[in-house]
């Protein structure tokens, strides 16, 4: 799959996947990052009522196994995930999954897995499994009767039980945390990913050149009037950084505009794509009719056409 195009489904992929307003009590206070999405805000979007109708219609039989499985409709009971993370670190992420859910179904499919055991902490039970894809160890907790929370760490979800507990601060108690003055500069958007710090969160990461430049980055996905917006917005460590990084995007712009002269859905991306440099602030705007976007996931995303 082409690049631009390749981002395009990946994010709308994701979406697809999750969510419902980010619940800023239950994310650490002391976090550096976090993902969420509003499913219900996508719920109501002309490209959700364009590639549900076609997903349904091509993988009903599919979607209706999955609901006998685990007990809950993929495409309705999934009202939010939210990820976050304290460091970069794959293993310290903690996914909420916010659903209606089945807890015996889905404990009678963890005690299937080979190295699924439970463990205790407090007055929630800790269940431990061996994921096949990345071969960790997964520990999750049914939080609460809308929530499940996993992580590679079983610190982590302690942690988080304690934030239940109200012994851990949250975005919610302490609105000047870093994080939270930056998740709260929109509202509700479809999709959210904001990150603080950066600089020091891909520190000796050599091809993060962007990151390494950066203090913070909000990005945001809506859609208006059938139309979809992409916003993401870099603030650089310094003037200096700052030109370099929209040096860097427009680099990379002129690279896949050369590399795929030849497809115009690529060309039509890249002109729809805006980048801007006001002080140390890089601004990177996106935005196309709905319809449009659905029909490029069809002509180029394999998981639409399967």
């Amino acid at each position: 799959m082409k690049p631009a195009l390749f981002i395009v489904c990946s994010l709308l992929t994701c979406v697809l996947c999750i969510s419902a307003p980010l619940e800023k009590n239950h994310v650490p206070a002391d976090s550096r990052w976090v993902v969420h999405a509003d499913l219900e805000r996508l719920r109501g979007s002309e490209i959700w009522s364009l590639a549900i109708n076609e997903f349904s219609e091509k993988h009903q039989k599919k979607i209706d196994a999955i609901t006998k499985a685990i007990g809950s409709d993929p495409t309705t009971d999934f009202t939010g995930i939210t990820v976050y993370g304290l460091d970069e670190e794959q293993e310290n992420a903690v996914a909420l999954i916010y659903a209606r859910y089945n807890k015996e179904k889905l404990i009678s499919i963890l005690e299937e897995n080979e190295k699924y055991n439970q463990g205790a902490y407090r007055d929630y039970t800790l269940y431990h499994w061996l994921d096949d894809k990345t071969d960790h160890i997964k520990t999750g907790i049914f939080a609460l009767d809308d929530l499940i929370v996993i992580s590679d760490s079983q610190k982590q979800v302690e942690d988080f039980i304690d934030l239940l507990h109200n012994e851990k601060d949250s975005l919610e108690t302490i609105s000047a945390a870093p994080l939270a003055i930056l998740a709260s500069k929109t509202e509700n958007p479809i999709l959210l990913v904001a990150a603080v710090e950066l600089s020091t969160i891909s520190r000796g990461k050599t091809n993060r050149a962007i990151a390494q430049n950066s203090k913070q980055m909000l990005m945001t996905l809506n859609e208006t009037d059938q139309n979809v917006y992409l916003d993401i917005a870099l603030e650089a460590n310094s003037l200096p950084a700052a030109e370099q990084i929209k040096e860097v995007v427009s680099g990379i712009k002129s690279f896949i505009n050369l590399r795929h002269s030849q497809n115009p859905d690529v060309i039509s991306l890249l002109e729809k794509t805006q980048v801007q440099l006001v002080g140390e602030l890089v601004t990177i705007r996106f935005d196309y009719p709905s319809a449009d976007i659905f029909d490029m996931m069809m002509n180029n995303c394999k998981f639409m056409n399967k």
